[in-house]
């Protein structure tokens, strides 16, 4: 009997772990969620910010926002809303929270989901509490109660609820059932498996790894496994905790006895990784699958806003450039090593503010802030830059640039020359290639606009060797919007010296 059930466990861990590489092969290796917020300020808003790379596809999505302070034992939820600021903030979501008691260090986090999908970061069990407290886990998938497979095993098989956390040293996680018993065996050759599994979506290799509740006498006991997808081979690799309490079936790994495995990719080894949940029953006679959920996507990250320190950010490095075929852009650089966001970031020109934008929403090793507005004329103009973390406030002092005829007087021109070739084809429809030579290595913004001046898309905005460059443009934005058919223009910047060409899409 024994070498049937391990055999039969096996082969059901291997049915199960497909399904869940097929889900998770089908996602790109980047992180889904990164968030930040302004400087923590009791009695005025605090705005928080979170990116969803949508990798998922997932429609209707709702991103969340869960906070608590060290204090609290709850966690609160406010859903966000998207900024669809184009193009700088087009996956960015926003919500902001007035915090009027005295505060110390508010823990947050964030989630997106839909029906069937969820990406959720978590809370830190900087304690290493076992079990957690109920409020310290993120809430992963739920799965409906009575959802068992006909004519398989009690209630206590019926996953419900689960959730997940972690500490630096270990992953927690639990599991709710209909009845809120954890029986290991009926009789003497039934036995009940409780799986709570991760893949390390990182790793080339194909393997499972899971945290298994189980007792059979002499041949399997509650420990950490993993499962190879190749030859279904299977091996106990670490010991785990486990406790029942409230009803609820808590386990714990050791994050080194992950680590340690050949098999896992460090950590964290990813930025995200795959958790799902899955109960069967193994006898003599049989095995089946009780029930399993849908899968979590979980990023082990977790956001911290200190109310009590702040370090003044800083602003540096400005420009403002400009022709009358393209109009102006100014840019400048924002550092702040707590990684708050700006919760100003104005331009004043000639006694109008503008809203700058970043591509960059890391902000503790400096993000390039811009702004394109159309040509104000030639003469003197007066403009300064003013941002704020929510705490401290900079300002640029009072500065002025004259535009000539032949380009901005007060800019440093280039030490060299450089070539902007015509785009080829033109007129196009599709794809279009656009060449450049520099002569002299540098800061290169290759940029797009529509007749009217208004930013299209950014091409290249790196430092290039001098040399030869192409670049193909397939006539979308950034946020893969198509374009209309028209005029456009696509301007080629390097240091301060920028040149201009004009092309026809025809769509």
């Amino acid at each position: 009997m024994s070498d049937k059930i391990l055999i039969s466990t096996i082969k059901i861990l291997f049915i199960f772990s497909l399904i869940s590489m097929l889900v998770t092969n089908s996602f790109s290796q980047e992180s889904i969620l990164n968030g930040t917020s302004s400087a923590g300020v009791v009695g005025a808003p605090v705005k928080f910010n979170c990116d969803y790379n949508d990798v998922l596809g997932m429609p209707g999505v709702e991103v969340m926002m869960h906070y608590g302070n060290q204090a609290d034992t709850v966690f609160n939820d406010i859903p966000m809303t998207l900024m669809d600021e184009d193009p700088y903030y087009s996956f960015t979501y926003e919500t902001d929270i007035l915090f009027q008691n005295t505060l110390d260090i508010l823990c947050y986090y964030f989630s997106a989901r839909e029906e069937s999908l969820l990406v959720t970061q978590s809370p830190f069990n900087a304690d290493d509490i076992f079990p957690p407290p109920t409020y310290s886990y993120a809430d992963m998938i739920e799965d409906p109660e009575g959802d068992t497979l006909p004519g398989t095993g009690g209630g206590w098989l019926d996953i419900t609820r689960s959730g997940i956390t972690y500490s630096d040293s270990r992953i927690y996680a639990y599991m709710s059932n209909a009845t809120g018993e954890w029986p290991t065996s009926q009789g003497y050759d039934t036995y009940f498996f409780y799986c709570l599994g991760f893949i390390d979506t990182s790793s080339t290799n194909v393997w499972f790894f899971s945290m298994v509740y189980v007792d059979i006498p002499f041949i399997a006991s509650p420990g950490l496994y993993k499962l190879s997808l190749i030859d279904t081979s299977f091996y106990r690799i670490g010991d785990i905790d486990y406790d029942i309490s409230d009803s609820n079936l808590h386990m714990s790994c050791s994050i080194d006895d992950l680590v340690s495995d050949p098999d896992w990719n460090g950590w964290p080894q990813a930025d995200y990784m795959v958790s799902e949940r899955v109960t069967f029953t193994a006898s003599s006679f049989n095995i089946y699958i009780n029930d399993f959920t849908f899968p979590t996507f979980f990023e082990p990250e977790t956001q911290f806003l200190d109310f009590n320190d702040n370090t003044s950010p800083d602003i540096f490095d400005y420009t403002v450039t400009g022709d009358e075929d393209t109009g102006l852009e100014a840019i400048i650089n924002y550092c702040d090593p707590d990684n708050d966001l700006p919760l100003v970031r104005q331009l004043n020109f000639d006694q109008e503010f503008y809203n700058m934008g970043s591509f960059d929403h890391f902000y503790s090793d400096t993000s390039e802030f811009e702004y394109i507005l159309s040509w104000p004329g030639y003469g003197w103009h007066y403009f300064y830059f003013q941002f704020s973390d929510g705490l401290d406030t900079l300002q640029t002092m009072l500065d002025s640039v004259y535009f000539a005829p032949t380009g901005v007087d007060d800019c440093i021109p280039l030490s060299d020359e450089f070539i902007l070739h015509q785009n080829y084809p033109n007129p196009f429809n599709g794809c279009t290639s656009i060449s450049f030579e520099i002569k002299q290595a540098g800061k290169v913004d290759l940029s797009v606009y529509d007749i009217a001046g208004k930013f299209v898309v950014k091409l290249i905005n790196e430092y290039l060797k001098p040399g030869f460059h192409s670049i193909i443009w397939d006539g979308y934005t950034n946020s893969k919007q198509s374009l209309s058919s028209g005029v456009y223009f696509y301007k080629l910047k390097v240091g301060c010296k920028s040149v201009t060409r004009k092309m026809f899409y025809i769509k």
